[in-house]
């Protein structure tokens, strides 16, 4: 139930985001919105992802943790420049095309972006 409700509001959070920026203030910049998206939304998630390591820790001090190899640092670099690259191209698309068109692009080329990348 808890991943259901959790899905529920990262469904609710990302779907807003195109709404929050078009009635925003005037004069706000697509790249002002993106990082101010990535500072607030990362800061959260590693908020939440130290406290369950954290938690992981507590419930299992002996277990044996995965090392942080070259390839799972390049991945994760990879990952982070392109959700910084993506945050301001989204947001351009928005202020440009509006944000039903831009929001069910964003929705419907991800599974086609990630099938092609597997």
């Amino acid at each position: 139930m808890l991943h259901v409700i959790a899905i529920l509001a990262a469904a609710v959070l990302f779907g807003t985001t195109g709404t929050a920026q078009a009635l925003g203030p005037e004069g706000t910049t697509p790249l002002a919105v993106g990082v101010m998206r990535m500072v607030i939304g990362g800061t959260a998630l590693a908020v939440i992802a130290f406290s369950l390591a954290a938690l992981s820790r507590r419930r299992a001090p002996d277990a044996i943790r995965p090392r942080l190899g070259i390839r799972s640092a390049l991945l994760m670099l990879l990952s982070g420049v392109c959700l910084a690259v993506y945050q301001p191209l989204f947001f351009l698309g928005t202020a440009r095309n509006g944000v039903a068109v831009s929001t069910v692009i964003a929705l419907g080329s991800a599974p086609v972006l990630a099938g092609l990348i597997e």
